[in-house]
């Protein structure tokens, strides 16, 4: 994907439904390691039984060490490899989703206009930089409190009226710098 305007490559993320597509199943990873472990056990025992007989160390050790080198490449092939493309898929993903995220905020931060996030509680998770520098930092106060120095939430406001509505709401406000602003609540 290139980006037409500038001719450089898009980052497109890797979603949900390709990270399942390739279906890492337990179970069938489990069948395989049982019937691994039952070929590797067979092969170990019928190296033991021609082999002369031997001190129980020895045919402990050629056991073990049979199984080993029979079983680590069946893990390494069924278990390791797919385990390690899941998570360089799942990080490859998860910086995509990071670069869009910062993508989004660098325009959100620099919109001329003001954009403020306000939670249900009246707090403030997000303003932009216009916001900022017009109102100032939160700290954690609620909306009400951090703009007009209030105990309890604004009679006049009306940006809560979307949650009631669930339809976008526009009205004017003035602000705590006796400006008029025209609000768009989403």
């Amino acid at each position: 994907n290139i980006l037409p305007e500038a001719g450089k490559p898009v980052v497109r993320p890797v979603g949900v439904e390709e990270l399942s597509q390739e279906h890492f199943s337990y179970l069938r990873l489990f069948f395989f390691l049982v019937i691994s472990v039952f070929l590797a056990e067979v092969v170990a025992m019928t190296l033991i039984y021609k082999l002369p007989p031997l001190p129980y160390e020895y045919v402990t050790l050629i056991d073990a060490g049979t199984m080993t080198i029979l079983i680590f490449p069946m893990l390494y092939f069924l278990a390791f490899q797919p385990l390690i493309r899941h998570i360089n898929r799942r990080r490859q993903a998860e910086q995509a989703v990071e670069t869009e995220r910062q993508r989004f905020n660098n325009i959100l931060e620099a919109l001329p206009a003001y954009v403020v996030l306000l939670t249900p509680d009246y707090h403030v998770p997000f303003a932009n930089r216009v916001f900022r520098e017009r109102f100032g930092v939160s700290e954690g106060k609620p909306c009400y409190e951090h703009l007009f120095g209030r105990s309890e939430p604004c009679e006049i406001c009306e940006t809560y009226k979307v949650l009631s509505s669930m339809a976008p709401t526009r009205w004017e406000w003035t602000g705590p710098d006796s400006r008029i602003y025209d609000v768009f609540d989403f």
